[in-house]
This record gives C-alpha cells, structure tokens and sequence, in this order.
C-alpha cells in the first residue's frame, strides 16, 4: 500500500507542476499577445504621425513655391532683392516681412501675430500645419523702434528654417 500512496502522491506533483507550467504558459503567451498588441499600436500611431509630417512639410512647400511669385531675391547683390510686401500683405495680413539667409535654404515670409503660440501650427495661409511658420514674437512693436527682433521658428529635423543659421553665423542676413 505505501508503494501505492507514493505513486499516488508523485502523480498529484506531477499534476501539480503541470498546471503550475501550463499557468505561467498561459501567463506567457497574454504577456507575448499584449506585447504585440502595444508594439502593432505604437507602429500605426508612428506612421500616422509620419504621413502627417510629409503631408504638412508638402503642403507648406507648395505654398511658398505659390508665394515665391512675389519675391526676387538676389543673394549677391541684396539691393536687387525685389518683394511684392503687398501682394504679401494680400495673402496674410499678419505678413511683416521676407526673411532669407545667403547660402542657406531660408528664404520665407515672417508674420507679426498677438500671441508666440498660433504660428508654431499653422502655416502661412492660416492653415493648421505642424511645419508652421517663421514669427516675429508678439511683444516686439515692429514699427521701427526695436533695435533688435525675435524671429521664432521651428528648428525641425528635415533642415527647414532655423537649423542651418548656426552653421552660416557668418553671412550676412537679408531683412526685408
């Protein structure tokens, strides 16, 4: 009979360890299945965010390619420079002025607007747009009095606006 109990009792550890594996198992496999799951939404939120990106960065260069029909600029001679400000006025109200940077990519309209948070969303037309649009900040009177303007922009990843000013320090700036 103790030959008995014994295998008795080895059989139900036997059991025991089966169902303790077959639980971490189980346990296992939610772990894997919530894992995916949380990788599979962080995968479709990041291409979203992608596509949005290219389309905003799209968008706005289509609509300076638009506004380039009002500007001339010449980097050599910057007293050749030629800007339709009121064609640009036409466009946007808020237009202040054109700011461009020899030997750089900077040639864009800044506005004047009441507040430093509207233009960092939307572009030059007013539309919502993450590349947003080169500023004057709010409190600068921009009548000619301020010896020195703050001119916000983003600093983005694609080289757009103000990035490559600290590798061109050197140049001279064009403010019209």
């Amino acid at each position: 009979m103790a030959k008995h109990y014994k295998e008795k009792v080895s059989k139900k550890k036997n059991r025991e360890k089966d169902n303790s594996k077959t639980k971490r198992s189980k346990k296992f496999k939610i772990f894997l299945i919530l894992l995916r799951l949380v990788f599979t939404v962080i995968i479709i939120a990041s291409s979203i965010y992608i596509i949005k990106w290219n389309n905003d960065n799209k968008a706005n260069e289509e609509l300076i390619e638009h506004l380039y029909q009002y500007v001339s600029v010449n980097y050599d001679e910057p007293k050749d420079t030629k800007i339709d400000h009121m064609k640009l006025k036409q466009e946007n109200e808020y237009y202040y002025a054109w700011l461009t940077v020899s030997g750089t990519n900077i040639n864009y309209p800044v506005v004047h607007f009441t507040d430093n948070n509207y233009y960092l969303n939307h572009a030059f037309d007013n539309s919502n747009n993450e590349t947003g649009c080169p500023f004057v900040d709010y409190r600068a009177k921009c009548d000619g009095t301020d010896k020195n303007l703050v001119i916000h922009a983003h600093n983005r990843r694609d080289r757009k606006y103000v990035c490559v000013i600290k590798k061109h320090t050197k140049r001279r700036l064009v403010f019209k």
